[in-house]
């Protein structure tokens, strides 16, 4: 049962990570009058790629550990940075220097995103970062237990836990609008308990 459970995961992400990428392609890089032959050759080539390009958060740590102008004033105005779509990041416009820098946000708002580790790095100290990881993890860990002990659903439970790893593996762009993010989480959880709590009562 288990190795049919690892299958079939392993068959859905395969499915997933092909598709995703032939549909990004497709859309923002081609017409649908476009697709051809060589079409399918770039989607394997950009698949296979992501097994070296997407570990996802290593790059904004070593970025962000050479860059020599680390300290509280790049921290103060990463939390200051505001959401502009017509404009590259803080990250890529000063410590990754992507080629996001030369591309025109026209239709489209392109950004690299550094990670929550790498974020935290932004003041130069590790004592700094090790503090803040733990407390991070406490407080999430915490919520965790809270939301499985009150909502008693471990589906639900399981999708905060991963709604919130994946906000944080993506974090650095516009941090201070992060807030709307878990707002909008946790509006929804009280939203679900306060149901639950309705719904017994009249049973």
């Amino acid at each position: 049962r288990v190795l049919l459970v690892g299958i079939v995961y392993i068959a859905f992400f395969a499915i997933s990570v092909v598709g995703v990428n032939y549909l990004r392609y497709v859309k923002y890089s081609l017409g649908p009058s476009e697709v051809s032959t060589n079409t399918i050759k770039t989607v394997e080539v950009k698949t296979r790629a992501l097994f070296i390009d997407r570990w996802v958060g290593l790059e904004g740590v070593m970025s962000v550990v050479s860059y020599p102008k680390k300290g509280w004033d790049l921290w103060k105005r990463a939390w200051q940075e505001k959401m502009n779509e017509k404009k590259v990041s803080l990250y890529d416009e000063e410590i990754g220097k992507s080629e996001i820098r030369d591309i025109k946000m026209t239709t489209q708002h392109y950004i690299t995103l550094p990670g929550i580790i790498a974020f935290l790095y932004y003041p130069g100290s590790i004592w700094f970062l090790m503090i803040s990881l733990a407390g991070i993890t406490l407080v999430f860990v915490g919520a965790e237990i809270l939301i499985h002990r009150f909502i008693g659903n471990p589906i639900l439970t399981a999708l905060f836990a991963q709604s919130a790893a994946y906000r944080l593996i993506h974090f650095g762009y516009a941090p201070g609008q992060s807030w709307k993010y878990f707002a909008a989480f946790a509006i929804t959880l009280a939203l679900i308990y306060g149901v639950q709590k309705v719904s017994f009562k009249k049973n």
